[in-house]
């Protein structure tokens, strides 16, 4: 199935009050996921995936950052 488009955003943001467990990937449903996986997979503007590498390499920051980095693919009508 081809995706219509999709976005690419990356975020720096203040490392400050992060809990020092947190996980690298995250995927973000804004409805549906607990009710009907599918539906949820395939809802307008529903799935965001984040990933935030400098938990793996620091350097990729300045000290005291981090960087996100979100996927969105567009499942929204599209009419070129």
């Amino acid at each position: 199935v081809p995706t219509r488009s999709f976005v690419h955003l990356w975020v720096g943001f203040d490392a400050a009050g992060l809990p020092e467990d947190l996980d690298c990937h995250h995927s973000v449903f804004n409805e549906g996921l607990l009710q009907d996986d599918c539906a949820a997979l395939d809802a307008e503007r529903n799935m965001y995936i984040i990933s935030i590498p400098t938990l793996f390499d620091a350097g990729l920051a300045p000290p005291g950052k981090h960087l996100a980095h979100v996927y969105a693919a567009a499942t929204e009508p599209y009419d070129a």
